[in-house]
């Protein structure tokens, strides 16, 4: 007596294995060739994803490769933000900005063609300010630290607050914030 049922899935088996093969088969002629005819009605075969021919890769087209990736490192995101910055500060300064009539309250102090921002107000054993200083011949930032009495770009250190600090030059006093107040807070 012949067993149908394990007939069936033998036989179940052997067609899904076939359908599996031509739906395969089928995905290959689709992706990756396609066959065109000419004019005369010959059939050609063109590949859709070419072979990479590393050898054939120039140094200007590998240049063009790292340039596009460059936008990715945060180095270089840092260093386009310091020549928009410089920019900036250009910009101020062609407008005629007199430094020696920067007075009150001000967020960056032009200081000798440099920009000066207060970053931070520290108290521990001693209290002392960090200050961000934009080069503007360099376009590059540096920190510096400050205490009481100390002098940055010819302007001296002479009040130390909470979130702004004093700066005098010759008679000229600027009151440097680490951000603007709102209109109603004094």
């Amino acid at each position: 007596m012949i067993n149908f049922k394990l007939l069936n899935i033998k036989y179940v088996a052997v067609v899904s294995s076939i359908i599996i093969l031509c739906c395969v088969y089928d995905f290959n002629g689709r992706i990756f060739h396609q066959i065109s005819l000419d004019e005369r009605g010959q059939e050609h075969e063109i590949a859709l994803m070419p072979q990479l021919d590393l050898h054939r890769i120039t140094p200007a087209l590998n240049q063009q490769v790292i340039d596009a990736y460059a936008l990715f490192n945060p180095e270089y995101l840092r260093q386009q933000q310091i020549e928009i910055d410089a920019q900036k500060l250009n910009q101020t300064t062609t407008e005629k900005l007199d430094e020696k009539t920067q007075e009150g309250e001000l967020e960056h102090l032009l200081a000798l063609g440099n920009k000066l921002t207060l970053k931070a107000v520290i108290q521990s054993q001693e209290k002392f300010v960090v200050i961000e200083v934009l080069l503007a011949d360099e376009k590059q930032t540096a920190l510096r630290k400050l205490t009481l009495g100390e002098t940055i770009y010819g302007y001296t250190l002479t009040v130390i607050n909470q979130h702004s600090i004093t700066l005098v030059q010759q008679g000229q006093r600027v009151e440097l914030l680490m951000y603007k107040r709102p209109v109603n807070a004094k």
